[in-house]
């Protein structure tokens, strides 16, 4: 059993209370020997709401002294709020997801990494809520741009697992 929940990367108050209130809803769980696997992060990152290492490092660890998996999904970051100029943006970009995963990644308890799109091409910040969108109509929330090529994302995506410690198989 996975319990999966959005909010729970970012610093913002609203991200700490709901950290907060997962965990106590793990604690409760547990102790009623409900057979919990993992905690999944739905990672829909976002520098409007950016992640604070310290804090996220705090609910990893958490998560682990409950002896409990972690699965980082739907990993992609929201451009929303980055410049128009496209090089500038990939870089900014490509820096929220390694420091993200070079944070999640340093605890042995993440086991799977999954990401919300692979490609701006058919991504549902380009498609989807009006509200997450930009309004140049230029997202770039992905690895891989339109023509599936890819982008500074996909590299310090792949830097950052190389980074990464080594970790044994799980079941989870």
């Amino acid at each position: 059993l996975v319990i999966n929940e959005y909010n729970l990367s970012c610093g913002a108050e609203f991200c700490d209370a709901k950290r907060g209130r997962i965990l106590t809803i793990l604690e409760r769980l547990l102790r009623a020997n409900v057979p919990i696997d993992a905690v999944g992060i739905q990672a829909h990152l976002a520098p409007r709401w950016p992640v604070v290492p310290a804090s996220l490092e705090a609910f990893l660890r958490d998560v682990t002294d409950l002896g409990l998996a972690v699965f980082i999904n739907e990993l992609d970051v929201n451009d929303i709020d980055l410049p128009a100029d496209i090089a500038t943006r990939d870089r900014a970009i490509a820096q929220i997801y390694a420091d993200y995963l070079d944070t999640a990644l340093a605890f042995q308890a993440v086991k799977r990494l999954g990401f919300w799109g692979l490609t701006d091409k058919y991504h549902w910040i380009v498609e989807g809520y009006a509200p997450f969108r930009r309004t140049d109509g230029t997202p770039r929330p992905a690895m891989f741009d339109q023509e599936l090529q890819p982008k500074p994302a996909y590299f310090a995506v792949r830097d950052a697992l190389l980074r990464a410690p080594a970790r044994a198989p799980s079941r989870a």
